[in-house]
């Protein structure tokens, strides 16, 4: 059954004038999430329950300063007329899980329902801290430069872009989270068709939407390159990518069809999909922060490739992650694994326009013997970011490339020359970082959101 998570966020009531650092680490109190069950009459269901569903399970939940009145503590230079964060006060995560169900359940409903509550409960634990921690790294020292023609002018025009990073971050951080609970349970719910699989029971279908999680992990946040083994597909006429400041996205502009694809190490230009003119589009991906090893984080995205007026592809793009390219003749490159659900759920590959291509990638995908990580690069021409959430760039064009590459895990070599590039690259950058610190965006205070 559908499932529904709500994240709250109280408005920041004050900024305080307070020296000294605090541990970012020290910061962060994630609460266990509590759980209930209510049973409603089946002929009079609630008035929220959709349309077609005979139960949900609902995730109300919040990031939110743990007293209201003290969010960040900060310093004012009158000469620079520039406000600096120093500490960040407690932060508390929440969440509350409620089961509906009818009053006429069926053992096979309460047990799936009684599945989202077990997967909210296992991601909630598993991300929140972790989440919530990438979210606010780097804030900590970060400046905010006063506009205004008296020096309280400007303070106060520095605490209230103070005010909205903090509120962007509490909003990054709940929907990291958000997300992250969200796509194992959509993934649940379409392993065990909503209950309805006969083959798929609800314990089944936890143990594969796990599993399939899992694998977005073994391909970790190493730089990787397509593999010339694997069925891979590519534009590069050139798409391009757009940091949007006002609400934290990376947005794709694919207008080219795709231009390549290459099947057992051959590159072809005859297969259905070039021939059908096929396209590719990429959901905009949300920002959450900076993880410890540099690399900056985004929510879950979905990718989708339509020919010949109909959806041939749609995946998930998890773990999305901007860093220095693996390949030459670019500078960057944003890397998720790609999710494609199994082909008994038809909900991924589609393959009616007879592609060679798409025959080829689900073969793989559905050999449990083959170690296949499928995967999502878009190469930038130009370094979007440099160790930090603040873009150094909001444009770049570059080349897309997604495909299976069937190779073995990064050697610890190749994970010490990518950290090695990686440092040097945020080094050559961070002079020009510390020019742009005084266009930093000011985003927009949003209200709270309900989303399905």
């Amino acid at each position: 059954m559908k499932t529904s998570l709500i994240f709250t966020r109280v408005l920041i009531c004050a900024l305080c004038l307070l020296s000294g650092r605090l541990a970012l680490a020290q910061t962060i109190t994630v609460s266990a999430p509590t759980s209930s069950t209510e049973t409603f009459q089946a002929d009079k269901p609630p008035k929220d329950l959709l349309p077609g569903e005979d139960a949900d399970t609902r995730i109300v939940g919040g990031v939110v300063p743990a007293d209201s009145a003290k969010t960040i503590s900060v310093t004012w230079d009158t000469a620079r007329s520039t406000l600096t964060v120093k500490g960040i006060y407690p932060i508390s995560v929440f969440a509350n899980i409620t089961i509906r169900l009818p009053d006429n359940a069926t053992q096979n409903l309460k047990d799936h329902e009684n599945g989202h509550s077990t997967l909210m409960t296992e991601e909630y634990n598993r991300v929140a801290n972790t989440i919530t921690t990438t979210a606010f790294r780097g804030f900590i020292g970060t400046e905010f430069i006063g506009t205004g023609g008296t020096d309280a002018e400007r303070r106060d025009n520095a605490f209230a872009q103070a005010k909205s990073a903090y509120a962007t971050r509490l909003n990054n951080a709940y929907q990291g989270i958000y997300s992250r609970i969200m796509e194992l349970n959509n993934k649940y719910d379409i392993l065990t068709d909503h209950a309805k699989n006969p083959d798929v029971n609800s314990a089944q279908g936890m143990t594969l939407a796990k599993q399939e999680r899992d694998r977005a992990l073994q391909a970790g946040n190493g730089a990787r390159q397509p593999g010339p083994q694997g069925p891979k597909a590519g534009a590069v006429d050139p798409p391009s990518v757009t940091y949007q400041p006002d609400t934290q996205d990376l947005v794709f502009t694919l207008d080219n069809a795709l231009t390549k694809v290459t099947i057992g190490g051959i590159t072809t230009n005859a297969d259905a999909l070039v021939s059908a003119g096929a396209q590719v589009s990429i959901a905009p991906m949300k920002i959450v922060g900076v993880q410890e090893d540099g690399t900056v984080l985004f929510d879950p995205s979905e990718m989708t490739i339509n020919a010949s007026n109909s959806s041939v592809l749609h995946g998930y793009l998890l773990d999305p992650v901007y860093m220095p390219s693996s390949v030459p003749g670019f500078t960057g490159m944003i890397q998720a694994y790609l999710d494609i659900p199994p082909s008994f759920t038809g909900e991924g590959i589609e393959n009616t326009i007879g592609s060679d291509f798409l025959s080829s990638l689900q073969s793989i995908l559905d050999d449990p013997t083959i170690a296949s990580v499928p995967t999502f690069w878009f190469f930038t021409d130009h370094p979007l970011f440099a160790g930090t959430s603040q873009p150094i760039e909001l444009y770049s064009t570059g080349a897309m490339e997604f495909g299976v590459s069937v190779i073995s895990e990064p050697s610890t070599f190749t994970l010490l020359v990518g950290a090695l590039g990686l440092l040097l690259a945020f080094e050559l950058t961070r002079r020009h970082e510390e020019g742009e610190s005084s266009r930093k965006p000011d985003p927009n205070d949003k209200s709270a959101h309900n989303v399905r």
